[in-house]
Order: C-alpha cells, then structure tokens, then sequence
C-alpha cells in the first residue's frame, strides 16, 4: 500500500515533472488499554518515588514536578476518554465536576483516582493490569535495597528496646514504610493469582514476611502478611466448596470496612476527651503512638464537609527540610480530615461497588483483598492513592463492565513512519 504524491519545479529555466511514491515502512499500534496500563505503571513508579529519598533531590523541586505530574496524569486520562469514544453525559458531567475540583485545589491524589475509575477501558482485565503492578513494585523494591546499601539512597536505621532491636528502612522513609510495601507486594500477588495459588506460594510469601520483620521489627505489618496468607491457604485447601457455597469474604467484604470505619473515627472522637485514661494508654501502645496523632489532629482540624488544609509533614519533607514528621497513619482518620466528609464518602464508594460486585459474582479474590485493605486502613493512610490501594482500579473495571455497549469495538491508535521513494 502506497501514496502517489506529483511535484512539479523549475531546474534550469525547464519546468520538471516527478513523482514520488510513498510507502509505510514501519508501524506498531497502541491500544486504549496498553496505554492506560502504561498511565497506571507511570503513576505507581511515581508514588513510589515520592516514598523514597535521595540527599540530591530539593524541597522545592520535588514538591513542583509532583504537581506538574499529577496534572499531566490526568491531561493522559482524559486523552483515552475522548480516544475510546466512550463519552457519555454522564461521564463528562462527572469529568467535569473533577476538574473544577482540580482547579480550586481539591486533593490531587484523590482526583486522580476518580479519574483512573472514570477513564477505565472496557475489556481490559484488572487481573493483567495488577500483575504489571507488582511486577513494578518488586523491581522497586529489589532497586530500593540495592541503592540504599551502596549509599545513593539512605537507609534509615532506628532502635527499639534499648537498641536490641535494628530497624532498617532500605531507602524508605521509615521501617514501616518497608514493611507496608512488602504487604502491598504480597495483597497484589494473592489477588492476582487467587484461582491458581499453590501452597508453595503461601510459604514462599510468608518467608517473605518474616524477613521483613526481622529487618525491619514491624509487628503489624508480618500480622497482616499472615492473615492474608492464611486465608488464601483455606482457600486452597477448600476451593470445591467455596466455589459454590461462598465465603464470608465475598458475601460480607463491606463489613470490615464498616467495623474498620466505626473503630477507627469513633475511637479517635471519644478518646479526645478521655485523654490520660486507661483505654487511651491501652488503645495508643497497642497501636504504636497512633492515637496520639489522631486525636491531636481530630481536635485541631475537626470535620468539615471539603476536608481541611491540614499541615502534613511527611518522612520525605522531614528529611529534605528538617521540619519534625507530624502525620496521620490511619486511613480512615486521614481521608476523613484532610479530603472531608466527601472524600470519605468517594472512598467508601469505591469498596461498596467492589463488595456489592463480589457477592454477586462470588469473587472471593475481591472480598478478601476488600478485607485486608480495610483492616490495613487502621496502621496505614493508604485509601488516597496507587499503588497502596487498588480499589480506584477495580471499581474502574466494574464501572466499564457495567456501562460497556455490546459488541463495542475499543479502537487503537496506529502511528506510522513514512519514507519517499522517487
């Protein structure tokens, strides 16, 4: 296939006719779907990057390109909503609403979400887009340890027990930090391969998890790395029958969102004013000093409806500017303060579609990721963002399942490299 294209010119006072004939050398075609996945990749490396950190990277530098990254992200998401064609009313109203949200300075993360579920692709499957992810995060996690032990990103040692216990952060902001990842990593591996699990895998990911704890003295997160592992054990051992009878986790995976919820904010509210009570002491060692921070910004900051303006210091900003970590490491208390009641409200949104979705269809892999993702939401802020929490990817999928016309054709973009032959 070729383009004929005739030019006339005048070369030495003659008038001379030629003809070229262009022909396609070279093409290779995107998909809408291999494009969102690469958007998807591209913002994981980049959440990723933020939790680490290198002496050579400035305040103000950092805190510019992470902004300018998150608007472009989203110039991204909106070029595969108008590329697909899938424009409804519906979903320009809500594109719309988000980016009058972006414009008054509404929280980046969340919107960026809400726009990963809005401008999911029909027939793309969260099961291949999941494992890309922690394909990515094992790379990353692999790449922090090295970096970290040959000096180019530091590794923050700590102590507990008087110095009998070394923590390690291998190029984290803090042991934690390590910790969660490495539980992220394993809630990615399960839900990804739930129908195919072998007990060999289970092993191998608790191994995981205990060597994490040893480097790293993190109590929750091995406890959470457990519960998961074992849960996907009765799985395998039961399959035949959860198959057609159900599970707790796919009839009722709501639930601990809803307990995690109620603990978390009634908890947070009724000790502020019980503050030096027993319960308080209790409830503030077993969860590692996090009452304190609740409670502090719950009595500062309040409730408010759009979420406060609330001054976080991060491990990353801690370190670059040497201003003291004041932070909130419950998601719950996290959303509710800093995105407000609506935010809340987006966020359990997204594990209602995913619940409702799992009982219906029997999707234990669901349930039990809903889950963990709850009970994780108490020790961790994890609700606003990827790749900690993949509920704005699975809600995307149900959301695209559900509005997806029969027979649709999800188009490609082609891009061609021409050359001329004479």
């Amino acid at each position: 296939m070729g383009y004929d294209i005739s030019r006339r010119c005048i070369m030495d006072g003659k008038a001379v006719s030629y003809r070229y004939r262009i022909t396609p050398t070279k093409h290779f075609v995107i998909s809408i779907q291999s494009l969102y996945i690469v958007i998807v990749l591209g913002t994981v490396f980049f959440r990723v990057f933020q939790g680490l950190y290198g002496s050579w990277i400035s305040a103000d530098w950092f805190g510019g390109v992470a902004t300018a990254i998150r608007y472009l992200i989203v110039l991204c998401l909106l070029a595969i909503l108008f590329l697909e064609g899938r424009m409804t009313g519906i979903k320009a109203l809500l594109v719309l609403a988000l980016v009058i949200l972006l414009i008054f300075g509404y929280q980046k993360a969340l919107v960026t979400g809400l726009m990963l579920v809005i401008s999911y692709p029909s027939g793309l499957n969260s099961k291949k887009l999941v494992k890309y992810i922690a394909i990515s995060l094992i790379v990353e996690l692999v790449l922090a340890v090295f970096l970290s032990q040959v000096g180019v990103i530091n590794d923050f040692v700590s102590s507990r027990l008087g110095g009998t216990r070394v923590r390690h952060s291998f190029g984290f902001v803090t042991a934690s930090a390590f910790s969660a990842f490495y539980t992220v990593i394993v809630l990615c591996i399960t839900y990804e391969k739930f129908e195919i699990l072998r007990i060999r895998d289970i092993i191998f990911l608790e191994l995981g998890g205990l060597v994490v704890y040893y480097y790293t003295d993190t109590r929750l997160g091995l406890l959470l790395v457990t519960f998961d592992t074992l849960v996907c054990l009765i799985f395998i051992l039961g399959r035949n029958y959860f198959y057609w009878h159900g599970s707790f986790f796919s009839n009722f995976s709501f639930i601990p969102y809803v307990i995690s919820a109620i603990f978390s904010i009634g908890s947070t509210i009724y000790l502020s004013h019980r503050i030096g009570s027993s319960l308080y002491f209790y409830l503030n060692t077993l969860l590692s000093g996090r009452i304190n921070h609740q409670v502090w910004y719950y009595k500062n900051y309040g409730i408010h409806f759009w979420g406060s303006e609330t001054e976080l210091v991060g491990r990353v900003e801690q370190y670059l500017t040497g201003k003291a970590w004041n932070g909130v490491d419950n998601s719950y208390i996290f959303t509710l303060i800093t995105y407000g009641i609506f935010g809340l409200l987006v966020v359990s949104s997204l594990f209602w579609i995913i619940a409702k979705y799992a009982r219906k269809y029997k999707r234990h892999d669901l349930g039990v990721y809903l889950t963990m993702l709850a009970i994780m939401g108490i020790t961790e802020a994890i609700f606003n963002d990827l790749p900690y929490n993949l509920a704005f990817l699975l809600a995307g999928e149900i959301v695209s399942e559900n509005i997806n016309d029969a027979g649709q054709k999800i188009p490609n973009i082609t891009i061609t490299w021409f050359h001329g032959r004479k």
